[in-house]
């Protein structure tokens, strides 16, 4: 299932469509471009189970892109990052999606609690990098 972000922080060149179902990011110009993700994975119960994360582009798989991370055990958290550079045309949208077999695997917000602020689940950050090659 495609990641969903709810805040956007700040935002020049993209836009984030969001439903309740995925967030795809529009780039605003042709370029090349670094999708840089965090995500805060928490395990509520149960064994060992893995959970795959990889990327799309335009609704497509984009090929050779997946990770696979395992969570050990019960009431596990784990931080994942990964970036991915591509070339994509102006108003193409692009997606980090995830899959777990573990239903205990889950993207977990964690509320703000003095003095510690909030724990998003995702953060995504985007930048441009260069110009197509002519």
């Amino acid at each position: 299932m495609p990641v969903t972000y709810n805040t956007l922080e700040e935002a020049q060149g993209v836009t984030v469509a969001t439903t309740t179902s995925d967030s795809k990011i529009y780039v605003a110009q042709s370029g090349v471009y670094n999708f840089q993700f965090v995500v805060q994975l928490d395990k509520t119960g149960g064994a060992a189970n893995p959970a795959y994360f990889w990327f799309r582009v335009n609704g497509t798989n984009v090929d050779n892109s997946a990770s696979k991370i395992v969570i050990d055990s019960s009431s596990a958290e784990l931080v994942f990052a990964r970036n991915y550079i591509t070339s994509l045309q102006k108003n193409d949208y692009f997606q980090l999606v995830w899959s777990s077999p573990d239903t205990a695997v889950e993207l977990a917000f964690v509320a703000a609690a003095s003095p510690v602020p909030a724990i998003p689940s995702a953060i995504a950050t985007v930048t441009w990098v260069s110009p197509l090659a002519v």
